[in-house]
């Protein structure tokens, strides 16, 4: 039987990564050295000591800056919310994207028929009309 919705929004998420979360894929490129990383610059040392300080600079930063994902919440026909994030996937918990679109839907919402056409489209590929 197919899941059949209201409405579907398209919610960005909130996070968006720094160039710090890009550590790993730092040291893998640069290898691990302690303070030395292409997107780290020096700063004066404070008084007493003698070991520069290092700050992350992020317009120097080797990788992209990701952009904030954007995921689908749909309004179900009996009355309830599903999204896209993991947060509802695994928890079954309703997440912030539910709210964003339920508190401004006119903003999140994805026209009928952009959603109808898509629907279409899998239909054929999984049904192999």
């Amino acid at each position: 039987m197919p899941v059949i919705y209201k409405r579907k929004f398209q919610v960005p998420g909130d996070t968006i990564k720094n160039c710090w979360n890009f550590r790993k894929k730092c040291d893998r490129k640069y290898g691990y050295v302690p303070n030395k990383k292409p997107c780290m610059v020096e700063q004066p040392p404070p008084r007493r000591t003698y070991l520069p300080r290092m700050r992350r600079e992020e317009s120097r930063c080797p990788f992209p800056i990701n952009q904030p994902s954007k995921y689908i919440v749909s309004e179900m026909d009996d009355g309830t919310w599903r999204c896209s994030c993991p947060v509802w996937k695994f928890r079954r918990q309703q997440c912030h994207h539910i709210g964003k679109a339920q508190r401004n839907p006119e903003e999140y919402e994805i026209a009928k028929e952009h959603t109808q056409r898509t629907t279409e489209t899998l239909r054929k590929i999984f049904e192999g009309a």
